[in-house]
């Protein structure tokens, strides 16, 4: 037999979602979209400074080996973010056939600079046999990827 009670109406807490509900749950997927994206930019930016320094430091051992292959010379030819500076050895006034050999590279784009290495190079072991061939190309042209 059918009931004659009049149907139960559902509570207020069966209707769905409330205003304040809604609000919150948009706020935190704001704010989780808002981390996620600020991630994301400092991690590209980190490897875009990686891979500039990763070619600084390639270009600067090239060049520098480029540089101790080479005849002796007071200048030696470089890439236009290579700088090479050639000076007597301090510390060694008593030995005039030895340079200090300073390659410095700079940033194409900031012009800051990115890495630095120094070594010594000696006049009798750099007239001694052959230089390599094509050891003055820029190290670009050796391998190193552009910045």
């Amino acid at each position: 037999m059918p009931s004659t009670e009049p149907a139960a109406r559902p509570s207020r807490a069966q209707h769905g979602a409330s205003l304040v509900e809604s609000v919150v749950a948009s706020a935190l997927l704001g704010v989780t979209m808002v981390a996620g994206l600020t991630a994301w930019d400092t991690a590209s930016l980190s490897a875009r400074t990686a891979t500039r320094q990763a070619w600084a430091a390639c270009v600067g051992r090239a060049e520098l080996e480029a540089v101790l292959a080479a005849p002796w010379s007071a200048g030696y030819p470089a890439p236009a973010s290579v700088a090479v500076l050639a000076r007597p050895a301090p510390g060694y006034p008593d030995l005039p056939g030895l340079q200090q050999v300073t390659v410095t590279v700079t940033d194409p784009a900031s012009r800051a600079a990115l890495y630095q290495v120094s070594a010594l190079k000696a006049r009798a072991l750099s007239t001694a046999g052959q230089p390599l061939q094509g050891a003055t190309l820029g190290a670009v042209e050796q391998g190193c990827p552009t910045p």
